[in-house]
């Protein structure tokens, strides 16, 4: 009888041990997993801010653009190439401006974990 009993101790024993394996498996992940994610967050802001900044030099190039009218020669040609240049710019700049807004998930809670 107290053989059995301690045969059945041991099992229980060893099933603990092994879900203590399991859980300090799990939190192991938890961890990189965290940390994983904390990285890509850090480097959607710091891709962010490079975009912010790329619209904001390419509406910078816009305005000097269309300073150039006024200083340039009253040739058709020379402000029609100015013109389009301008209109280039504001297109690509509407464009990037559009694929960030599309591409950017609003941040919201982060949920916690246990």
């Amino acid at each position: 009888m107290w053989c059995r009993s301690a045969e059945r101790l041991a099992r229980i024993e060893a099933k603990i041990d092994a879900l203590g394996l399991m859980i300090k498996s799990n939190l192991k992940q938890e961890n990189a997993m965290a940390i994983d994610l904390a990285q890509i967050q850090a480097d959607v802001g710091k891709n962010a801010d490079v975009v912010q900044s790329a619209v904001i030099l390419l509406s910078g190039l816009k305005s000097q653009i269309e300073g150039l009218k006024g200083q340039v020669s009253s040739d058709p040609q020379s402000q029609a190439a100015i013109a389009a240049l301008s209109q280039s710019l504001e297109a690509q700049t509407k464009a990037l401006a559009d694929a960030v807004a599309a591409n950017t998930v609003a941040a919201g809670p982060v949920a916690a974990t246990s």
